[in-house]
């Protein structure tokens, strides 16, 4: 009875000195920033990947890989695969890692808002407030379409009160005074007298003949009179 009671401690005893013996159970990482401390060679960096997702793929594609780094770094997509756990991975601004096996991987292009193109539009691995999960190159696009809508008057010009055509300046023209590149239909400050009364039958023609006179940076038509000054 007593040589069983020790059989079975020994027993006992051999089971949890191999259990902790054996490596430690390492919690999976599926889109976070890595808690790593010792920096890892990369097995490769594959270009032209956009999306998380595209990234697992490379990494399942490679028998070696058993997890990856993914995110937006100095404005360009980055994918690194590795030969370790993502647990084993350090820190990188802007990167989050996932291993091989997580189930969800987003399919979401990564924003200067999303830098780690992650599903709920959350910040990365540098802590990034979170941001709407519009694509890079949507948001890139409406962009320019804001930098191109600047009007006339940002451009230098002024606006002329009572002028018939409606218009802005763009050229550069002072309140009262145009220029040859960019006539005003308007008399100019002074009240000065025409240069010239050309024929012409329509607000269009006195303005050709404006631009055909050197000399020309005001027009008036009225009363089927045109006048250059």
């Amino acid at each position: 009875m007593h040589s069983s009671l020790i059989a079975t401690l020994l027993a006992a005893s051999a089971i949890v000195s191999t259990a902790l013996a054996g490596p430690l159970y390492t919690r999976q990482v599926c889109g976070a920033a890595p808690g790593g401390n010792v920096a890892q060679t990369p097995l490769s960096q594959p270009a032209g990947i956009t999306t998380a997702a595209d990234c697992a793929t490379q990494c399942k594609g490679n028998p070696s890989c058993l997890s990856f780094l993914f995110g937006l770094v100095n404005s360009a997509d980055k994918c690194m695969l590795f030969s370790v756990a993502a647990a084993s991975l350090p820190p990188q601004t802007n990167m989050v890692a996932y291993d091989v096996g997580c189930s969800s991987i987003p399919s979401v292009v990564p924003t200067a808002a999303n830098p780690g193109g992650l599903a709920n539009g959350g910040g990365a691995a540098n802590g990034g407030s979170q941001g709407n999960q519009h694509q890079r190159r949507q948001q890139q696009g409406g962009n320019g379409g804001a930098q191109g809508g600047a009007t006339g008057n940002n451009n230098g010009g002024t606006t002329q009160n009572g002028a018939n055509n409606g218009g802005t300046n763009n050229g550069g023209a002072t309140a009262n005074q145009g220029t040859h590149a960019n006539p005003m239909n308007a008399i100019p400050a002074g009240n000065p007298n025409p240069i010239s009364t050309p024929a012409a039958t329509s607000l269009a023609a006195c303005l050709a003949a404006c631009r055909g006179n050197p000399a020309c940076v005001a027009y008036t038509f009225t009363s089927n009179t045109c006048k250059l000054f």
